[in-house]
């Protein structure tokens, strides 16, 4: 089947919505159960056993409807921003005991039709984020009413290219998210290393005359002298330059305090 046959159905045709209305108070005579809120669908890709759910009850029909079941996907209903809205989690296994909290929808798909991970990729498209930010309501905060996520636009293969079409994109995205790591963790290093180089060079513990800067295993022959800032440069203010008053190409660069942050611009600013 060609992405051209595939079909093209709303949500509310292949899963059960289900808006969940726990909270996250222990009420006494409830039955105590483990609470996946908010943070823990939007922060996670994946609902499973590693995450540190917080404790709270729910009433015998809450826990017969909101427990998470295999194939589930969570997703956030509201947000502060319309653009942030519609964060799927899939649920991998069953997990007894667990329940949805509220802010959130449970969808459970009919498993004759829709592969509960190809559903949660499926919500992630640019498609769907655009519908979900065009569809959401509100001024300060926004919500997705229920009749508009059950007309969330899928388009689906047979249930078998699904299946494939989920373990590519959870293989893929796992590589590239330990690549992500790998590279924060090296920016982290580098960071650190830039600091330290720094203090190194500007207290004598590194030789700079040396064609690769080595620290240093004596003292500077020369001593340090400690003095404050001010009996080596003069220092000024910045002027208060209105919009108005700057003109476009003009013959003085004018700087702003966001450009002494970018580090892109690495250690020095341009004059021109």
């Amino acid at each position: 089947m060609t992405a051209a046959q595939w079909r093209n159905l709303p949500l509310k045709r292949v899963a059960e919505i289900m808006p969940s209305n726990v909270d996250k108070h222990s009420v006494e005579g409830e039955i105590p159960v483990r609470l996946c809120n908010y943070v823990d669908v939007y922060n996670n890709d994946r609902i499973d056993d590693s995450i540190d759910f917080m404790s709270a009850t729910a009433s015998e029909a809450q826990v017969a409807r909101f427990t998470l079941k295999a194939q589930d996907v969570l997703v956030t209903k509201d947000s502060e921003e319309p653009s942030d809205i519609g964060i799927p989690a899939y649920v991998p296994q069953d997990m007894p005991g667990v329940v949805c909290g509220y802010h959130l929808a449970v969808l459970r798909p009919d498993l004759r039709r829709v592969h509960g991970g190809f559903l949660s990729w499926a919500l992630q498209s640019a498609e769907v984020q655009a519908y979900y930010e065009t569809a959401a309501t509100g001024i300060s905060r926004y919500a997705l009413g229920i009749s508009d996520l059950g007309m969330t636009p899928l388009h689906l293969p047979e249930l078998r290219e699904q299946t494939r079409i989920a373990n590519f994109l959870d293989e893929k995205t796992a590589r590239i998210d330990a690549l992500i790591g790998e590279k924060q963790r090296l920016d982290a290093l580098l960071g650190e290393y830039r600091s330290s180089l720094i203090s190194s060079a500007v207290t004598g513990q590194v030789d700079v005359s040396a064609e690769t800067m080595v620290p240093k295993t004596e003292k500077w022959d020369e001593p340090i002298t400690d003095c404050q800032l001010k009996h080596l440069a003069s220092m000024k203010s910045g002027e208060s330059i209105s919009s108005d008053e700057i003109i476009q190409d003009g013959p003085y660069p004018v700087r702003d305090g966001p450009q002494f942050l970018d580090t892109s611009l690495g250690d020095y600013l341009p004059l021109q």
